[in-house]
This record gives structure tokens, C-alpha cells and sequence, in this order.
């Protein structure tokens, strides 16, 4: 692995962190909707936009990592392929929402006592990431297309 393929890592566990914040809050946002009438920001909108943007990093990591740093130094050991570097970026920021997100979620529990968007939104964040996890190897080899 060299630094660039750190910086690809560090990308890709902002993406999924990003589809994953995306994803959890939709059930407030459809709350919030069908309140106002507001459909289009609230969800379209908002899913439109979060969706491209993590669609747009899977999709060009490579080639803007890549681009900026032309000379390949070899500074650890060996390049590590996309689906690798994809699969270790899934289970780091899968393990990382789990600890973060379920420390959260213990806390509100304690000390609210009742469930509101913000439990249901940690609880999606667990079962997504918990998700990510088990078929991480499967969606790494799907999005490196090998």
C-alpha cells in the first residue's frame, strides 16, 4: 500500500459515511414532508443531491487521486488493488458509525427515555452499517468492477 492509496481509503469512508447519513435520515425527512408539503427539498432534493455526490466520489476517486499525485513513489509495500482499497475503507467506517452511533444511541436512550426521529435515525445508521459490514467484500468487488 502507498500514501495514495491512504488518501483513496480516507475518500471512500467520507462516501460511505456520507450514503450512510443519507440513508438514516430519510424517515425524518418524509416526517417533515408530509407535515409541510414540501416534497421536493425536504426528500427529492436532498436524496438527489446526497446520492450524486456519493455516486460522483465512487466514481472518481481513482482519477483524482491519481491525477494529483502523477509519480507513483512507493513508500510501504506493495499497490493495493481498487477492491482492497474499497473493502478496508467499508469495514473502517462501518466499524467506526457502529461504535460512534451505538455509544449515541446508549446515551439517548438513558437519558430521554423516549423514541423520537433522532433514536430512529441512529437505529437505521446501525442496521445499514451493520449491513455494509457483513456484505462488505461483495459490495467492494462490485464497485472496482473486478
Amino acid at each position: 500500500m502507498i500514501y495514495k492509496d491512504l488518501l483513496k481509503i480516507s475518500i471512500y469512508f467520507i462516501t460511505v459515511k456520507l450514503f450512510v447519513d443519507c440513508v438514516s435520515q430519510i424517515p425524518e425527512r418524509i416526517y417533515e414532508s408530509s407535515m409541510t408539503g414540501n416534497w421536493m427539498t425536504n426528500v427529492l432534493l436532498y436524496l438527489c443531491l446526497n446520492l450524486s455526490v456519493t455516486f460522483l466520489l465512487f466514481r472518481f476517486n481513482n482519477y483524482l487521486v491519481n491525477y494529483i499525485f502523477s509519480k507513483k513513489k512507493n513508500y510501504l509495500i506493495d499497490d493495493a488493488n481498487l477492491s482492497s482499497v474499497i473493502w478496508i475503507a467499508i469495514i473502517i467506517c462501518s466499524y467506526y458509525i457502529i461504535i460512534t452511533t451505538g455509544f449515541s444511541l446508549i446515551h439517548n436512550m438513558f437519558s430521554t427515555f423516549n423514541v423520537d426521529f433522532t433514536m430512529i435515525e441512529k437505529v437505521t445508521s446501525l442496521i445499514i452499517s451493520v449491513f455494509l459490514l457483513l456484505f462488505s467484500n461483495t459490495i467492494a468487488k462490485k464497485l472496482s468492477n473486478e
